[in-house]
């Protein structure tokens, strides 16, 4: 961790605005809406751990607490576990502060302190959260079923961004369950066992969740484990009140598919390539969706049954916005040429979105959001 003074560990701000490639420190808020102050306090600005500099860090934040009484976002950069810095007595100093958005990101030792926000009173009535660290207090296998990784305090979140998680030990489970999200996107690693882990830790999700974007990074698709794809696809095939669906799923997964000596017959491609077959789960809720998938020969197979979807005026009618798009990294470029060209894809494509235009008038045909900005949540009505 490095130790720099060029700013201070404590400041206060309007939250910065702007495009995400212009701004990298601007505020994961729903829509990016403005909040009225952020309180930022970097804790790699110091050591924070004898007890003379405890006291330091918490003279600057009640100082600024007192100095600014309208703060609802707090920012706490690379708030590591209470084991280790900063001591959780820290927490302690925000008391008095109503925010009703937080972000949280780890340190060196990739974890956050989220379970400090106990000791807080009264207690933060947050709406919104940002949480980027990859180990977490949970266990998805454990034997007497999967632990809640965070306190009963953030049960309230209507949304939640998890970035760069490990989607065994840290996923979306407050102690209780969840009782309001409606926006969840998950960014990073293996997004897609993430959010499985999520929805099936939240039974109340099923009526809440009205936003959803998932992306995992695409070399970290061939770690996840299959077993959790159907339960993603099951939650979005008995979902009531998803609304707005979003999804970059774009390695291969090659790696996932069972070598042929260990099978007796053709295995369900579906089963082990997470992005094909996808439309048959999509709930007739939709009014918006976004979809961008690998650029390989399965893929490209897997359009013509899009297309039929597309053709049935009774699949996703309330849709009102429609992106899709397939993408080729450099890693497979190669081998995408060798089995079709880029010209078969976009005609394939424009007869998707076609027949989508046909049976739906008033569809709006859209580009997908660009990757560095799908860890931004979208507003949503």
């Amino acid at each position: 961790m490095s130790h720099t003074t060029d700013t201070p560990a404590v400041t206060v701000f309007p939250p910065s605005l702007g495009p995400a490639e212009l701004n990298p420190h601007r505020l994961h808020t729903p829509g990016g809406i403005t909040t009225k102050r952020e309180l930022r306090v970097d804790f790699t600005k110091g050591d924070w751990t004898s007890p003379a500099s405890e006291r330091d860090l918490c003279s600057m934040v009640r100082e600024a607490i007192t100095q600014y009484e309208d703060i609802d976002a707090v920012y706490l950069k690379e708030c590591s576990p209470p084991e280790k810095e900063p001591n959780p007595n820290i927490w302690m100093v925000f008391d008095g502060i109503q925010p009703t958005h937080l972000e949280m990101t780890a340190g060196w030792d990739e974890e956050c302190n989220h379970s400090g926000l106990e000791v807080v009173s009264p207690p933060w009535p947050l709406k919104s959260m940002y949480y980027s660290s990859y180990f977490g207090p949970g266990s998805w296998e454990a034997p007497e079923g999967p632990l809640p990784t965070f306190p009963a305090c953030y049960a309230g979140l209507e949304t939640l961004v998890l970035h760069h998680v490990e989607s065994r030990s840290l996923y979306y489970y407050p102690r209780g369950g969840a009782t309001s999200l409606r926006s969840l996107t998950v960014v990073g690693n293996d997004a897609i066992g993430t959010f499985a882990h999520t929805v099936d830790c939240n039974q109340k999700m099923l009526s809440t969740l009205r936003s959803a974007t998932i992306y995992p990074l695409t070399c970290w698709l061939s770690d996840v484990h299959i077993e959790d794809f159907p339960i993603m696809k099951m939650f979005l095939s008995r979902s009531e009140a998803l609304t707005h669906l979003e999804l970059a799923i774009l390695d291969n997964g090659f790696d996932l598919l069972p070598d042929d000596e260990d099978e007796g017959e053709t295995p369900n491609l579906s089963d082990y390539l997470p992005y094909l077959g996808l439309y048959d789960h999509f709930p007739s809720s939709l009014i918006s969706l976004s979809f961008r998938g690998p650029l390989n020969i399965h893929m490209f197979k897997d359009l013509d049954k899009w297309i039929d979807k597309a053709n049935d005026p009774l699949w996703l009618p309330d849709l009102c916005r429609f992106a899709f798009n397939m993408v080729s990294y450099r890693y497979n470029q190669k081998e995408v040429e060798a089995e079709v060209e880029r010209a078969q894809i976009d005609g394939k494509i424009a007869e998707l979105q076609n027949a989508m235009k046909r049976h739906r008038p008033a569809l709006e045909i859209e580009e997908p959001r660009p990757l560095d900005e799908l860890v931004y949540p979208r507003s949503i009505s």
